[in-house]
C-alpha cells in the first residue's frame, strides 16, 4: 500500500509481537521499488568506441543512487552492461553508452532498459538500441520504394539484376553506395551481424578529411570493353561523395550520353564502384560490382492511378464532379521495364502533359460537320505537371465547361520523351444532384452545372436523359445510352479515321436537342396503352413507347390488324373465325328484323281493335333496339370511363 513519490526511500518499518502492539523504535527505512516504464530513446544508435549521451523517456523514474541504464547485447561477450543515469524528472533521464574496443564490430538487435535498484529492469517493449562498429567495406543498391531494393552484388544472380532500356542517353536509376561493417555481403541479406555505418569517419582508420570520402564508378560492356560513365548534371564526373556514410549516384548516364552516338548494344553491363581510403600507413581500397541489364525498347512507360499505381486502366470511364474535376485526383506514374516506379531526382524536370479531346458534339455544331482528316478535335486545354515523389498529380484539373451528352478523352503524354506512347481515360459530365429529394436532369449540349427539375411523367437519373413513366407519352423520342454503351461506341474502330470521327461526333438523339417538347410528357387517356420505357434488342432504351396494338398520339390509335374494344386495342381474330361470327351476327340480325316486322304487321291488324297488349310488345322491342344502337355508339368514343363502368 506504499505509494512511491520522487524517492525510493519509503516509510519506516517497525515490528510488534504482542496482541496490544508496542512497536519497535529502530526507525529502519524500507526501499520501495516503483514500477518503471520506458517508452523512447534518442538517438537509437551510437558509435561502439565512443561514450555518447542518450535521452530516455517514460514514467516512474526516481532520483536514486542506483539509477542506471541497462544495455543488453546478446551477440557480444558482455551481454549486460550498466552505465550510470542522470535523473531529470519523473519522466526523463539521460545516460551514456558503454564503449568497446575500436576493432569491435557492430552490436546489433540490442535493447536498453532502466533500473532504479540494480536488480529489477523497467517494463518496456524492448526498445532497440544499436552500437555501431567501424566500417569494413562498401555495398550498393538501387532503391525503388520503401520495400524494394535491388542488391546486385552477384552478377550471376539474374533475379538481382536491374534492367534499363537502351537509348542514346541511357539514364540509370538512383544508385546508393554505403559504408557497412561486418562481413560482405550483409546489406542484401539483412544479416543481424551487419549494419550500415552512418558516419564518414568511422572506418578502418582516420582519413585526413572524412567529409571528402568519395566512391568512383566505372563500367564494362558485355564484351569487356570500357564504357564511359558520367553525371548529366554538374559536377560531370563519375565520383560521388559520402554524406553520413552514403554516396548517392544521381543522374548517372551510361555511354557517351551526348545524344549523338548510336544506342548501346543490349546485354549486361558491369558497374564497378571503388572507394580509396587514405590511411596513415597505406591506402585501402574497397570495391563492389553491380550488373545492369540493358535491353532495347522505350525507356519508360506511363501508368495511371488515383492514389495507387495501376488502379486506373487506360480507356477507363471516370465521372466528373460538379466542379469539373475528378473525385480523386488523377495521377500519372512512370515505370521502368520491370514495372517498378521511377523516382526522379529533384534536379530532373520530368513532365507529363494533359490535353482534352472532345469525342461528341451536338448536331449543328461546326465541329460536328468537319470532314478533314484531323477528325478528333482538341478543345485547347493543356496542363503540364512535373513528376514529384514518383508521380505527377493533376490536382488542379478542372473541366467545368463540360457539356451534357458529350464524352471527353483526357490524354496524358511525356513532355521529355515525345516518342513514348501516351495513355488516356474518358471523362463524363457530373450528374445533376437531387434538390429537396427530387431528381433533376441536364439539357443536352448545355453546361453540366445547369440542371432542371424532372418534368411530370418523367424519370430522371441526373444525366441529360429523361425517360417516360408508364401511362405517359411524349411527342419526341430520345435514345438512351449508358456510359458504358457510349464508351463502346467511341472506342469501336471503323474503316477510316474520317468515318470514325464522323461516327464519334454524331449525337444520338432523334430530335433537335433545343426543341423544348422533348422534355414534355402527356398523360394518356388509357394508362395501359402507354408503356413508357421499353428495352429493344440492342440494349438501347427508347422512351414514349406504346403497348402492343397501340400507336399515334397518346397511343390512342389501333395499329393495322388490331381493333378497338372499349379503350383497348385488341388483335383481330382469324378470317375464318370472323366469317363465322359475321354469319352468326347476320342470322341474329335477320331474326330480330323479322320479329320486328312481324310485330309491326300484327300491330297494324289489331289497330282497329285497340289491342293494347300487342302494342306494348311492339313498343318494348323498338326501345330495346334503340338502346343497343346507343350503347354501340357511346362505347366507340374513348371518354376515359372507369374500369367498372366499361
Amino acid at each position: 500500500g506504499i505509494v512511491p513519490k520522487d524517492s525510493c526511500v519509503g516509510e519506516y518499518l517497525e515490528v510488534a509481537l504482542m496482541a496490544q502492539p508496542r512497536f519497535t523504535q529502530n526507525q529502519k527505512q524500507v526501499i520501495v521499488t516503483p514500477k518503471i516504464q520506458l517508452n523512447t530513446v534518442s538517438p537509437t544508435f551510437a558509435k561502439s568506441d565512443t561514450a555518447t549521451e542518450i535521452a530516455l523517456g517514460g514514467f516512474g523514474f526516481v532520483d536514486s543512487a542506483q539509477l542506471q541504464c541497462v544495455f543488453s547485447f546478446p551477440s557480444a561477450t558482455a551481454t549486460r552492461v550498466m552505465t550510470p543515469a542522470k535523473y531529470i524528472d519523473y519522466r526523463n533521464i539521460t545516460c551514456v553508452t558503454p564503449t568497446f574496443h575500436p576493432d569491435s564490430s557492430s552490436l546489433m538487435a540490442n535493447t536498453v532498459e532502466v533500473t532504479v535498484d540494480g536488480q529489477k529492469d523497467s517494463s518496456s517493449a524492448n526498445i532497440q538500441f544499436d552500437l555501431i562498429g567501424r566500417a569494413s567495406h562498401i555495398e550498393g543498391w538501387i532503391q525503388q520504394d520503401a520495400a524494394t531494393r535491388f542488391y546486385t552484388q552477384d552478377p550471376a544472380n539474374a533475379a538481382n539484376t536491374y534492367e534499363v532500356k537502351v537509348a542514346t542517353q541511357t539514364l540509370l536509376p538512383i544508385i546508393k553506395v554505403a559504408l557497412f561493417d561486418g562481413t560482405f555481403p550483409c546489406g542484401a541479406l539483412s544479416a543481424a551481424t551487419c549494419h550500415q555505418v552512418p558516419y564518414n569517419d568511422y572506418i578502418q582508420g582516420n582519413p585526413a578529411d572524412p567529409s571528402k570520402l568519395a566512391a568512383i564508378v566505372t563500367a564494362k560492356a558485355p564484351n569487356g570493353a570500357d564504357v564511359p560513365v558520367k553525371f548529366l548534371t554538374p559536377p560531370a564526373t563519375s565520383a560521388a561523395f559520402f554524406v553520413d556514410g552514403v554516396a548517392t549516384f544521381d543522374q548517372l548516364c551510361l555511354g557517351t550520353c551526348d545524344g549523338t552516338n548510336p544506342d548501346l548494344p543490349g546485354g549486361v553491363y558491369t558497374l564497378k564502384f571503388n572507394m580509396s581510403i587514405a590511411l596513415s600507413a597505406d591506402t585501402t581500397v574497397w570495391t563492389f560490382e553491380m550488373p545492369i541489364k540493358v535491353t532495347p525498347g522505350d525507356p519508360f512507360a506511363l501508368s495511371l492511378g488515383q492514389g495507387t499505381m495501376d488502379s486506373v486502366n487506360q480507356g477507363q470511364l471516370l465521372d466528373l464532379t460538379s466542379t469539373g474535376g475528378f473525385a480523386t485526383p488523377l495521377e500519372v506514374y512512370v515505370k521502368d521495364i520491370a514495372g517498378n516506379q521511377i523516382f526522379f531526382s529533384p534536379a530532373i524536370e520530368y513532365q507529363i502533359a494533359l490535353t482534352i479531346t472532345v469525342m461528341r458534339f451536338p448536331v449543328g455544331h461546326p465541329k460536328a460537320q468537319q470532314t478533314s482528316t484531323s477528325w478528333i478535335p482538341d478543345i485547347g486545354i493543356e496542363m503540364i505537371v512535373t513528376v514529384r515523389d514518383g508521380k505527377a498529380s493533376f490536382t488542379d484539373f478542372v473541366l467545368d465547361a463540360a457539356l451534357r451528352g458529350i464524352m471527353y478523352r483526357v490524354n496524358l503524354r511525356s513532355v521529355n520523351d515525345p516518342t513514348m506512347a501516351f495513355t488516356f481515360v474518358y471523362a463524363n459530365p457530373a450528374l445533376c444532384p437531387k434538390v429537396a429529394g427530387l431528381d433533376q436532369y441536364g439539357v443536352y449540349g448545355r453546361p453540366m452545372f445547369e440542371c432542371q427539375a424532372c418534368p411530370a411523367g418523367g424519370i430522371c437519373d441526373g444525366t441529360h436523359y429523361v425517360q417516360t413513366q408508364e401511362g405517359w407519352w411524349r411527342e419526341l423520342q430520345q435514345t438512351y445510352l449508358t456510359g458504358s454503351q457510349l464508351l463502346n461506341q467511341v472506342s469501336s474502330p471503323l474503316t477510316t479515321p474520317q468515318a470514325t470521327g464522323r461516327a464519334l461526333l454524331q449525337r444520338e438523339d432523334l430530335a433537335n436537342p433545343n426543341d423544348p417538347n422533348i422534355y414534355i410528357m402527356y398523360q394518356c387517356r388509357d394508362p395501359k396503352a402507354c408503356a413508357g420505357i421499353d428495352l429493344n434488342s440492342n440494349g438501347t432504351r427508347f422512351n414514349a413507347s406504346c403497348t402492343e396494338g397501340h400507336e399515334g398520339n397518346l397511343c390512342s390509335v389501333c395499329k393495322d390488324g388490331y381493333g378497338q374494344e372499349g379503350a383497348t386495342c385488341r388483335q383481330c381474330p382469324d378470317i375464318a373465325v370472323s366469317v363465322v361470327f359475321v354469319i352468326i351476327y347476320l342470322v341474329i340480325f335477320i331474326a330480330v328484323v323479322a320479329v320486328l316486322v312481324y310485330a309491326a304487321l300484327e300491330d297494324n291488324k289489331l289497330f282497329g281493335k285497340h289491342n293494347s297488349e300487342s302494342r306494348y310488345i311492339s313498343v318494348i322491342l323498338k326501345l330495346l333496339w334503340n338502346h343497343m344502337q346507343m350503347v354501340v355508339i357511346v362505347v366507340a368514343f374513348n371518354l376515359g370511363w372507369e374500369q367498372y363502368m366499361q
